[in-house]
């Protein structure tokens, strides 16, 4: 899969489904970018963590704060799922897998997560 969009929209459809956290990780050689979202109520606190190197694997505390932001969960999802069908209908499923060398995109996430919004 394409391991940190599928790991994002994982923590996503966990959310969703009333887990309180989620976590995943975005690289930028050599730095790292961690979301820490914690969700209560329908609102999240999303945090997005810098660490220098993505190879310490280093507490939380020991990241540099680029973002913190509290909104409703539905906000939250909805501003990368957008986009994420967007891309995935004007790219389509082979040639972002081609693109990115990578095995196919997490539709079946993309999905559950689209479900949830025409729900609510």
């Amino acid at each position: 899969m394409l391991p940190p969009l599928d790991d994002m929209l994982r923590g996503f459809v966990a959310l969703t489904r009333g887990e309180p956290h989620a976590r995943f990780r975005w690289w930028s050689e050599p730095s790292e970018f961690r979301w820490v979202i914690t969700a209560d109520d329908g609102f999240a606190r999303v945090r997005v963590l810098v660490f220098p190197d993505l190879h310490e694997q280093l507490p939380d505390e020991q990241g540099r704060p680029l973002l913190t932001i509290d909104m409703p969960v539905r906000t939250v999802v909805s501003a990368f799922v957008t986009p994420l069908r967007a891309l995935l209908d004007q790219v389509g499923e082979e040639r972002l897998a081609r693109n990115w060398q990578s095995e196919p995109f997490p539709v079946d996430h993309l999905r559950t997560l689209e479900e949830w919004l025409a729900r609510k």
